[in-house]
């Protein structure tokens, strides 16, 4: 009986119960697999028909795992691991190698990925990072891409990864610090901690990062007193040249500008880790590794440049 269930199980309902397992629902579930929410719903209806067991209760809330679901979630997860395998196996066998690159990127990082990928850096002579026949697309987005899931090859990231199946690399720091015009400081005064509350800020929609990372150093300026706010490096810094106010930006982006640093306190000197991360079937994909290494390397190189600049 053990080996005909194993042979007629369906390997998506097992995905779809890892993915309801991990997200906790079956909404997010349904998300996280692009799935509509009656399909995760009847795929988990399947799953436990097929194997003759109730994995979830029912509740007024939604489903909680059972001890029967919880005893096979270790085995699940194991599936999932031999799946990725057995995917990354069957690349680095394909006859045709892959044409297209996807790499996503932080929008603070965005400027530098096409000058790394060019046939030389800083104008210096030298060979492509791309191998011949291979192209590359670059989505700039500050979500966290799903490379597991397959929505990317490659990563460039102001974080290290959670998922200890990624292969990840640091590749250096982003000195960041906090920038306004000179017409501006001479219009407002000097930003110190005593004058904090007569100026104004610049900062994002979605997340106020550098509101947070201002009053950690002892800056803290309040919701009102954000004079701009845009999700993108380019229209902060569009916006701090204008005058509108102080923005907390990567130093290498205002270069050959007026901008003015603000970072008469030590604790100011800010520095973002960066990393580059890849879906694991990369160690199988020579055209793939050959990417992610060389971009790291002159990932490493360039933010050396900028950290040597900033010190």
């Amino acid at each position: 009986m053990a080996t005909a269930i194993a042979d007629g199980l369906d390997w998506n309902l097992v995905r779809t119960f890892n993915a309801v397992v991990r997200s906790g629902s079956l909404a997010a579930a349904a998300r996280e697999l692009g799935f509509a929410h009656p399909t995760v719903a009847r795929h988990i209806q399947m799953l436990e028909e097929s194997l003759g067991l109730v994995l979830f209760d029912r509740t007024s809330h939604g489903l909680t795992l059972n001890e029967a679901g919880q005893r096979l979630t270790d085995a699940a997860i194991e599936m999932r691991r031999s799946a990725l395998a057995f995917e990354s196996a069957s690349e680095a066998v394909r006859v045709a190698p892959p044409s297209v690159v996807r790499i996503t990127v932080a929008d603070m990082l965005c400027d530098l990925v096409p000058n790394l990928l060019a046939p030389g850096l800083d104008g210096k002579p030298g060979q492509s990072l791309l191998a011949d026949n291979i192209s590359v697309e670059l989505n700039v987005t500050n979500q966290n891409l799903n490379l597991l899931q397959r929505d990317a090859d490659i990563a460039i990231r102001l974080a290290r990864p959670n998922q200890q199946e990624l292969v990840a690399r640091r590749v250096g720091e982003l000195p960041m610090a906090a920038f306004a015009t000179p017409n501006y400081l001479e219009e407002v005064g000097p930003l110190t901690d005593h004058t904090v509350s007569q100026h104004r800020f610049i900062d994002g929609i979605s997340q106020h990062n550098f509101q947070s990372a201002a009053h950690s150093i002892g800056w803290p300026f309040s919701d009102d007193q954000i004079a701009f706010k845009s999700d993108s490096l380019v229209g902060q810094r569009a916006a701090m040249l204008a005058g509108l106010g102080i923005a907390g930006l990567p130093r290498y982006c205002v270069e050959g500008t007026n901008a003015v640093a603000i970072d008469d306190k030590p604790e100011s000197r800010v520095a973002l880790e960066v990393w580059i991360i890849a879906r694991p079937e990369l160690r199988n994909n020579v055209r793939y590794k050959a990417v992610f290494d060389a971009l790291g390397s002159q990932l490493h190189e360039q933010l050396g440049q900028f950290s040597d600049a900033a010190s």
